[in-house]
């Protein structure tokens, strides 16, 4: 189930009312600037909107972990040899102009064959397959780039539909873990005492990305908020029109109060009380907060990653 959005229409249409008389057509360009602006404000000031929080596998190279990676993770396949991080091909292989890409050797000793495990097109369709004949799902997209949506069994027809996901880039790191911090099914990997195979990495970040102070595995599971980079607008020229909508009133106000500070001069009236805008932002961290109760509350030393029993 997705997030709710709001359409950029309802969105501007309320900046503009708030921003009072004179608002123009003329003025939509200015008010999206200061709509983007102010998005932007709303990611820095919290690491954890829950549409920009993910927990994925990644690959460490040389003791670090990229903070951007050309990878595709599986999960929820119904033959687990077919899960785990799938990492573009070494050798940059492409088939009909479309990247490969191959299992990650950490995901290896679950292959019962000894097989390789890739995601490639098939010059009609895009393919879960193995490195011989074995086919297990496929998608009849003509995207250039692996479709994350519309997979289907073509030899198990009662196999469950996969999750396949690109990886997003990092913007801030909350934990990393060295192996799955959740069982399929979501299980915790803890005991009641926090006994685990599983142990949180020491790590630190620099220009490479997220060092390892003992990397001791191909790949490890890391928390993070994820790097946003869509342009909110009215769908055209690459902008994106669904506005998040626990963002959309906040976004509105503070355009309409940046639109009133460049129509007034001196001595006009102030307008739009930037505690009115703050308390817009306060009232959805509180939603926010409500929503994880004590997880949150916990911030870095325990955040929700290390108690959620739904994701793996």
């Amino acid at each position: 189930m997705s997030l709710r959005t709001r359409s950029w229409e309802k969105v501007i249409a309320l900046a503009k009312a708030k921003a009072g008389g004179g608002t123009t057509d003329a003025d939509n360009d200015t008010l999206q600037l200061f709509i983007n602006a102010a998005v932007r404000t709303l990611i820095d000031y919290s690491p954890y909107w829950t549409r920009l929080l993910c927990l994925q596998q990644r690959s460490v190279i040389n003791g670090v972990v990229p903070m951007s990676e050309d990878a595709y993770e599986v999960k929820g396949a119904g033959l687990e040899f077919l899960n785990g991080l799938y990492i573009r091909e070494p050798n940059g292989l492409e088939i009909d102009g479309r990247p490969v890409y191959v299992i990650s050797t950490a995901d290896l000793e679950n292959d019962p064959d000894d097989k390789i495990y890739v995601i490639a097109w098939d010059f009609s369709r895009w393919l879960i397959a193995d490195n011989n004949t074995g086919e297990f799902y496929q998608n009849t997209s003509q995207s250039i780039t692996p479709p994350e949506e519309g997979w289907e069994p073509t030899q198990f027809g009662e196999l469950p539909i996969p999750q396949v996901s690109q990886l997003k880039d990092i913007d801030e790191v909350i934990e990393v873990w060295s192996g799955p911090k959740w069982r399929e099914g979501g299980t915790s990997n803890q005991d009641y005492r926090g006994s685990t195979g599983v142990t949180k990495e020491g790590w630190y970040l620099d220009a490479s990305g997220i060092r390892l102070t003992r990397p001791e595995t191909d790949t490890v599971f890391v928390g993070f908020k994820r790097d946003f980079n869509e342009e909110f607008g009215d769908g055209t020229g690459g902008t994106v029109s669904d506005i998040p909508y626990e963002w959309a009133d906040y976004i509105a106000y503070h355009a309409a109060r940046s639109l009133q500070d460049t129509q007034r001069s001196a001595g006009d009236f102030a307008g739009i009380a930037l505690r009115q805008i703050d308390e817009i932002r306060d009232s959805q961290l509180l939603l926010l907060n409500r929503a994880n109760a004590m997880q949150v509350l916990k911030n870095y030393f325990n955040t929700y990653y290390n108690y959620d029993c739904s994701i793996r």
